[in-house]
């Protein structure tokens, strides 16, 4: 069998314990290592405990110095077949030095979520904006920003982008005219869910997670806190707490915890997967954001019911196929009798617990999505030179970008040669 190579360049290390793009991130690392390919990973960033851990799972981990042309001679020695870029900021950055080291390799946009709907939402969250509003953001009829520009050129520039959510995929088809061609859809995977988890009568307290450094976890907690948690607390037992976990946790959230008013900020917890399965619930009131919310599938996988925005359920399953009973709310006082009924009714607990295992055994299945990712994988690289043909769009792109970005990004590389005392040694592009 013949030995392939994966190069993933990302702007960070992977933190699968902090975060859900970290978890993400694994998983298409584990996707490609399933198929017998030797994976690399590629970042800026300097040397730490992220970068060990990928290390210790046999990945070999290099340095990718921004403006550095031995970073083309890694890719050049490497000579991947894939090449993976954790987001579209990341493609912007390396992409004409991957693809000049490599261009027979097949490039592999990972979006994680379109940064450009969530940055669009939270600027009409700030103005004001109602739920409708906001949710309609990417599907009317407004101008495109220039982040959603960006994020555009990035997909047609890459031979394949992986899209994580079904109504950004749906997005991207019907609103961006992108070609089907060029993405496919790749949501979080899982395996077999826990065999027993535990029951009603064995679980207590709300829960949530998030990376606090993800602004709309960090929006949600203090609206949950400001207008939600008191109506919903006088409506649960007595002794009922809330608890919030998530890595990165600023002193303002740390400011939050009151044991007196059973709101508990607890940080970051190291296998948050085993800490859910404690909890009755979990809530993710999400104002904006784009992309999968990793907190409620992790929450649904492991049988404890969620109650959410509907952007915190945006993209799991199709439009025809709802999410669990109970399960979606919006407004304060919505979100607040959702929460308070699915914590005290151990039938609708229960309805809620069994649908959200298998929305999420049904859709995002490791043992269906997978194998179809590498077989699309495969079609790519076996016709690469006929799906390039037929990408006159990203063709256009790619040489405006070595036009720009390319120039640029020498010119930094000069100029921070010169201010080291280095001599400049040209490429042979």
């Amino acid at each position: 069998m013949e030995q392939t190579r994966a190069l993933f360049i990302g702007s960070v290390w992977p933190e699968p314990q902090s975060s859900a793009a970290g978890v993400r991130m694994m998983q298409l690392i584990r996707v490609f290592r399933s198929a017998g390919a030797e994976v690399h990973f590629a970042a800026p960033t300097r040397d730490g405990d992220s970068r060990d851990a990928l290390a210790a799972t046999g990945v070999t981990c290099w340095d990718a110095p921004l403006n550095d042309s031995a970073f083309d001679a890694t890719v050049a020695r490497i000579a991947p077949h894939w090449i993976v870029f954790d987001r579209f900021i990341t493609e912007e950055r390396y992409g004409w030095r991957a693809r000049g080291a490599a261009p027979g390799a097949v490039t592999v946009l990972d979006t994680e979520d379109l940064h450009s709907l969530r940055r669009l939402r939270q600027e009409r969250l700030a103005r004001g904006a109602g739920a409708d509003e906001i949710l309609a953001v990417g599907a009317d009829s407004a101008a495109p920003s220039a982040d959603e520009l960006r994020e555009c050129a990035s997909i047609y520039r890459c031979d394949l982008s992986l899209i994580i959510s079904r109504h950004e995929e749906r997005l991207l088809l019907d609103h961006w005219s992108v070609p089907r061609r060029l993405v496919h859809l790749t949501p979080y995977l899982y395996s077999d869910a826990p065999a027993a988890p535990r029951s009603f009568d064995g679980r207590r307290h709300v829960v949530t997670i998030g990376n606090f450094r993800h602004p709309p976890n960090l929006d949600g907690l203090g609206w949950w806190r400001r207008e939600i948690w008191p109506r919903v607390r006088a409506r649960l037992p007595e002794g009922a707490e809330f608890h919030a976990y998530g890595a990165y946790p600023p002193k303002e959230a740390m400011a939050w915890d009151d044991p007196a008013d059973g709101f508990r900020v607890r940080g970051w917890v190291a296998d948050h997967l085993r800490a859910l399965q404690d909890y009755r619930l979990l809530v993710a009131p999400l104002r904006f954001g784009a992309g999968i919310k990793g907190k409620v599938t992790d929450s649904l996988w492991v049988g404890t019911p969620v109650v959410g925005t509907s952007i915190a359920w945006e993209g799991i399953a199709p439009p025809d196929h709802p999410p669990p009973r109970g399960s979606v709310a919006d407004g304060v006082e919505a979100f607040a009798a959702a929460v308070a009924h699915l914590y005290s009714d151990a039938g609708a607990w229960s309805r809620a617990a069994e649908e959200g295992r298998l929305l999420v055994s049904r859709y995002q299945s490791w043992a269906v999505e997978a194998p179809r990712l590498l077989a699309r994988l495969a079609e790519l690289r076996a016709g690469l030179a006929r799906e390039r043909a037929l990408n006159r769009v990203g063709a256009l792109l790619t040489q405006q970008e070595r036009r720009s970005t390319e120039y640029f990004g020498r010119w930094l590389e000069l100029k921070e040669s010169v201010s080291r005392g280095t001599h400049f040694q040209e490429s042979s592009h």
